[in-house]
């Protein structure tokens, strides 16, 4: 989705300065209010995830994200509109590094390459058919389109998110069950 983000809105930028009745130098703002707010936490965001956590920054990054990537497809002007992308971004910055972390820490050193290999294939696949998926929707609909197209895929993205803590935290107490069934029978 980030991947799509990031070429979907230069194609939009037309028809949000006609609808929104704003001018180009500040619709530019919300392409380029997303890219900086999520590149400039990214890196400080990756070593707090080192240390709290890459799952709770992976779920919290993808809620940020997908709430505000909701609520831009109903922004009734321009400033709400770069607002929201600009929140869309920090939960961008949350989520984007952990998910490298992720598949490093569930794939072993065989099967680490092939799943760093696809995470990067589709968000190549983002970057090149986002262009191609905005102006068919830009062409059938309006600039809202880009983000209410994609609202089933946030909370697809927000439940998995949500179903890996679940499984993890059902995973530790099921080996924490079993360790303590193997303590109970040598005493």
């Amino acid at each position: 989705m980030a991947s799509l983000d990031s070429s979907f809105t230069p194609f939009a930028i037309p028809d949000m300065i006609d609808k929104l009745d704003s001018s180009t130098s500040e619709i530019v703002w919300v392409a380029l209010g997303y890219l900086i707010a999520a590149s400039g936490p990214m890196l400080l965001a990756a070593k707090m995830a080192d240390g709290l956590g890459h799952a709770r920054f992976f779920q919290l990054g993808t809620l940020i994200y997908g709430i505000a990537m909701i609520a831009c497809s109903w922004a009734p002007d321009a400033n709400t509109l770069i607002t929201l992308r600009f929140i869309q971004g920090f939960g961008m910055a949350l989520f984007l590094p952990t998910t490298f972390a992720i598949a490093t820490a569930m794939y072993g050193p065989k099967k680490r390459g092939a799943a760093l290999g696809i995470l990067q294939a589709a968000n190549a696949v983002g970057f090149v058919m986002g262009p191609v998926f905005a102006g068919w929707l830009l062409d059938a609909y309006d600039w809202t389109a880009i983000f209410w197209s994609r609202i089933p895929f946030a909370i697809l993205a927000i439940l998995l998110a949500f179903l890996l803590w679940v499984l993890r935290n059902l995973f530790v107490f099921l080996s924490l069950k079993n360790h303590m069934i193997i303590w109970g029978l040598l005493f």
